[in-house]
């Protein structure tokens, strides 16, 4: 599909957002707009799916496609993980640590 060009209306934080990105890795404006767009749109499909991202310490470690309510054990499991026994970094499982997205 060709790409076609549209003006869009940004406010003036959002405007410095994106040219601070750009400075970062010296992309374009366009580059860093499609990528934000991208992972939104992402960020989306997975929420619609039911996909639930498993974090612990911060940081994700697994995650589930499901349509219904689970206990972190039951995720863990599901994502296969053994709840009675360590975590990814050979300790045992600091709970305290772990959320879901």
């Amino acid at each position: 599909m060709a790409k076609q060009q549209i003006s869009i209306r940004i406010d003036r934080v959002t405007e410095q957002q994106i040219a601070e990105l750009r400075e970062m890795d010296n992309s374009t404006q366009t580059d860093v707009i499609s990528r934000a767009v991208e992972r939104y749109h992402q960020e989306r499909t997975d929420e619609m799916a039911g996909k639930v991202k498993i974090k612990y310490d911060g940081k994700v470690i697994g995650s589930v496609v499901t349509n219904r309510s689970h206990t972190m054990e039951e995720l863990l499991r599901l994502a296969g993980y053994d709840p009675d026994g360590k975590d990814p970094y050979g300790e045992p499982w600091a709970w305290e640590l772990l959320e879901t997205e």
